[in-house]
């Protein structure tokens, strides 16, 4: 009965230090993805210079909108904005994020997550842009698309990623430039400068819009609570134990 009782003590104090381990790495590892856009501005230039008529454009309509998601988009939020603003969506210390920090294209999309929480956050931020280009006039959009990830990595590694993506699409639909790319955790974080451009060479007006997307995404595993280990480790025990008791009855 001795031999029995040190063995089932031995089987619970090493799943206590398993759970001692595990401890130093609760809540110590993370994953943050950000998407944005900045610095966006308008050129134009006049595709027929001597014919006495200007170059130009105006702005017209901008529509924005965000939608946030986490457990696999099992909850969500969506949003529509007529201004500036933010809007963000926790679980826990784990969150997604959207913003817009006025004027066409200065959109970001943030998330994050850790391991006491664990789970999939996601951020999407859309924004169409509308501009009325002049006759003979080439419209040029640029701007900065940014992609970083940071991530302190535990003992299950997390993921993120952030992209940009964008489209300028002329009315008539039948020709349209665009740009789209990615970035995940594990590539070096990205400043790109981008310019889509449309040619009107008619001799009226066309509008254009102008498409942009911001996506991140952050996915991480939890790591159990050290009392869920002992808990664990001392049921283990308990029916090991039991075991033994009944078989040695029987004989």
């Amino acid at each position: 009965m001795k031999k029995h009782i040190n063995r089932t003590l031995a089987a619970a104090l090493l799943l206590a230090a398993s759970a001692g381990a595990t401890s130093a790495w609760a809540g110590e590892y993370t994953i943050q993805a950000t998407a944005r856009v900045q610095d966006v501005g308008v050129r134009v230039f006049d595709l027929t210079p001597t014919d006495g008529v200007a170059a130009g454009y105006t702005l017209g309509p901008i529509t924005t909108s965000f939608a946030l998601a986490y457990d696999y988009g099992i909850k969500k939020s969506n949003s529509t904005f007529d201004g500036a603003g933010a809007v963000t969506l926790f679980d826990g210390a784990s969150y997604a994020g959207g913003s817009w920090r006025g004027g066409p294209g200065n959109l970001e999309a943030v998330t994050f997550a850790d391991s006491e929480h664990g789970g999939y956050m996601e951020a999407t931020a859309r924004q169409s842009v509308v501009y009325t280009v002049a006759a003979h006039t080439l419209l040029m959009v640029s701007g900065t698309a940014v992609q970083t990830t940071q991530a302190n990595a535990g003992p299950k590694d997390p993921t993120g990623t952030a992209g940009v993506y964008l489209t300028l699409v002329p009315a008539n639909a039948s020709a349209w430039n665009s740009l789209s790319y990615g970035i995940d955790r594990r590539s070096p974080d990205s400043y790109d400068r981008f310019a889509l451009s449309y040619a009107n060479n008619s001799d009226a007006a066309i509008q254009v819009t102008f498409n942009y997307t911001v996506q991140s995404h952050a996915v991480i595993s939890a790591v159990p609570e050290p009392s869920s280990w002992l808990m664990l480790g001392a049921g283990l025990a308990a029916l090991a134990g039991s075991g033994r008791l009944r078989r040695k009855l029987a004989a």
